[in-house]
């Protein structure tokens, strides 16, 4: 199945009055169950909760598969106008954005079924001035859980179709991303047969969808994580020496774009030291000379390259430090 976009195919909760209940605006989503049966989904109603709890109302999600069947209505609790919308490989997505730019931003898969709609997984992440800085597994309570040989079911599909997640001609969307973290399994299983199916995946979202979101998918699944940069900041280059690490980070300090360099060990920063980000310092092999006194620290990265940092002590080369090979993670300039 093709990837679908982001482009929202059902949006509802429409709140006509401010007290108490509203009916909502509603519009069938209709596709096929993983059995190729034909499904509806609809929501009639929704009613806004009065209570201290940050619940924004309940949603009744009623799921149609045809008239041998008797149509399930699933209620749950929402804390924000919530958008229901078709997901990579035959899924439904639930997503609500609660709190704006510094809030959670949470998702819900669901399978549809000949016996009703199944809970996949789901994952919420915490937004920092809207850019995503974690994110955890979540389980909704209102549907069943998907088991495992369901769940093996779909890891087949996905992995059969996996190129519909960084193909050229497909729509990219949080969806896809979200996905990984609401079943993390998910990308070990892809890896072990496309072993750069990551990072192609993470380069596209970069491009095309979020920067910290590619940021946080190659944190989560790349180089055992490893990073010494901040959550705040964005992974540029991060690769081992030894038992120390060396990363290069981003962020913006009072509206000026920084890049920092790191290295330690056992995530302790023992060195860092940071100058304004110039596009000049990509155009090459090299990630840019950071100073500290007489001494000059270099850093190499890229395919077919030396990588590591060079280290300088009044114009003259004192050490050379490489990176291990099976231990870098590829460089990544914020994008998006």
């Amino acid at each position: 199945m093709k990837f679908i976009s982001q482009a929202i195919l059902f949006v509802f909760l429409i709140l006509l009055t401010a007290f108490g209940g509203g009916v909502a605006f509603s519009e069938e989503l209709v596709g096929f169950t993983n059995l190729g049966k034909e499904y509806h989904v609809a929501v009639r109603a929704a009613e806004k909760l009065p209570n201290p709890d940050g619940i924004w109302g309940e949603v009744n999600l009623i799921y149609d598969i045809g008239k041998k069947s008797k149509p399930k209505v699933y209620s749950f609790e929402v804390y924000a106008p919530p958008i229901i919308r078709k997901a990579p490989f035959g899924l439904l997505v639930v997503s609500e954005k609660i709190g704006g730019m510094n809030g959670i931003y949470r998702v819900i898969y669901l399978r549809p079924t000949e016996s009703g709609l199944i809970a996949i997984g789901g994952a919420e992440s915490s937004l920092d001035n809207g850019r995503f800085v974690d994110a955890v597994a979540i389980s909704p309570k209102w549907t069943k859980a998907a088991s495992a040989r369901e769940l093996d079911s779909l890891f087949d599909s996905i992995l059969v179709h996996r190129g519909d997640l960084v193909g050229s001609s497909s729509s990219q969307s949080f969806d896809g991303a979200f996905l990984f973290f609401s079943i993390p399994e998910l990308m070990g299983k892809i890896r072990r047969v496309d072993a750069l199916f990551l990072i192609d995946f993470s380069m596209v979202l970069n491009k095309t969808v979020d920067s910290s979101l590619a940021n946080l998918i190659r944190r989560r699944f790349v180089g055992n994580q490893i990073s010494l940069c901040d959550e705040n900041q964005f992974d540029i280059f991060v690769c081992k020496i030894g038992k120390k690490t060396l990363a290069v980070c981003a962020s913006n300090r009072e509206g000026e774009d920084v890049i920092q360099y790191r290295i330690g060990r056992d995530r302790n920063v023992e060195l860092s030291l940071s100058k304004t980000m110039s596009q000049r310092i990509f155009d090459s092999h090299e990630l840019g000379v950071f100073e500290r006194g007489e001494y000059r620290y270099i850093v190499k990265y890229g395919d077919n390259v030396w990588q590591g940092v060079v280290v300088e002590k009044s114009g003259i080369t004192i050490s050379k430090q490489q990176c291990e090979v099976e231990m870098v993670e590829p460089f990544l300039l914020p994008n998006k």
